[in-house]
């Protein structure tokens, strides 16, 4: 069974009635409608931040995990600025970033810093793709972010506690050395 759409339409030619029918076939009107929905589905339920914005640097998506990681809502942030995110000392970053996806450039892995919507800092690695129109001309930016937060956290206690290893395991040998001195000190005077 194909979706099709039968347009009807009647003429008269030499006393006689004509029928005219055209059919349109939506099998790929169809397909691409699921597709679409598909692929919305996917970026809703994705843990990851994915944000669309304009050329302009206005947001255009924001799905839930933005909003689950920033707190803002996507009625908050649809049409706000996404500088609204950053701290105060990256704004010019955006700039630059929005610059170089309009070049056609792909920026994989930066790393940075966001703000949320209760004023805590972020560590973010981010991706930035060029969203383009049917023509392939670059229309806006595609934003896909991971928070690092824990993980920068969890990597400064490991060279912390790897620091404090080092030292104590200095400690240690100079203890032992300190010991074998002092033993070979005393064995000639007994």
């Amino acid at each position: 069974v194909f979706p099709m759409y039968l347009s009807v339409g009647e003429g008269h030619q030499h006393g006689q009635s004509i029928f005219v029918g055209i059919i349109h076939d939506l099998t790929r009107q169809k397909q691409a409608e699921q597709e679409r929905d598909r692929l919305a589905a996917i970026v809703e339920s994705s843990h990851d931040v994915i944000i669309g914005k304009d050329l302009a640097g206005r947001v255009t998506a924001w799905n839930r995990g933005a909003e689950l990681t920033y707190g803002y809502t996507v009625a908050e942030m649809i049409g706000r600025s996404i500088a609204a995110i950053c701290p105060p000392e990256r704004k010019a970053e955006v700039d630059a970033l929005i610059q170089r996806v309009r070049r056609g450039e792909v920026v994989s892995q930066f790393d940075t810093q966001r703000v949320t919507k209760d004023g805590r800092i972020l560590e973010m690695s981010l991706t930035l793709s060029p969203i383009r129109d049917s023509v392939g001309t670059v229309i806006g930016v595609s934003t896909i972010g991971r928070n690092m937060t824990e993980l920068r956290l969890a990597e400064r206690r490991v060279r912390e506690l790897t620091q404090e290893m080092l030292h104590i395991s200095r400690l240690s040998a100079m203890g032992q050395l300190a010991s074998s001195i002092a033993h070979e000190l005393n064995q000639p005077l007994t």
